[in-house]
């Protein structure tokens, strides 16, 4: 995502760290964690949260916490389901660019890409490259 310049808008460092202390919380709730754990995993977080300086970053770290701290495993699953979230937005508002211009047969070309490419990632790289004011528009409008 970082190499498309998409920005994940709704996944930030605040929003991140809340979602952590939420889900310690309610392993604290229910007894699966302990407070001295709880707040070690604060402290780390904490501690290197601030050190982050782009979107690629902070999911790089919320994964690594869900893959090193197994109370949190469900953050890597969370950050995956708002990066599709985030790429099914672009895939609908291009394909709603096309639209607007009645150019429905172009619509019709990407939509059978999309449903062909085995990489969405890669699939994102060609239209960025193949309409590249499309694209541009696109992203500063989900900016």
């Amino acid at each position: 995502m970082e190499d498309l310049k998409i920005k994940l808008n709704s996944i930030t460092k605040l929003k991140l760290f809340r979602e952590v202390k939420k889900i310690i919380f309610t392993k604290m709730d229910s007894n699966k964690i302990t407070t001295e754990r709880a707040e070690e995993i604060l402290n780390y977080i904490k501690k290197h949260l601030s050190n982050i300086d782009n979107p690629q970053e902070i999911k790089n770290f919320y994964i690594y916490l869900g893959e090193n701290f197994s109370e949190l495993n469900i953050l890597k699953n969370k950050i995956k389901i708002a990066e599709k979230e985030k790429i099914d937005q672009i895939f609908s508002l291009f394909l709603d660019k096309f639209m607007e211009k009645w150019n429905i047969d172009l619509v019709k070309k990407i939509m059978e890409e999309m449903e062909e490419s085995k990489n969405t990632q890669t699939y994102l790289e060609k239209l960025k490259k193949d309409y590249p004011v499309e694209f541009q528009n696109i992203l500063e409008k989900i900016a």
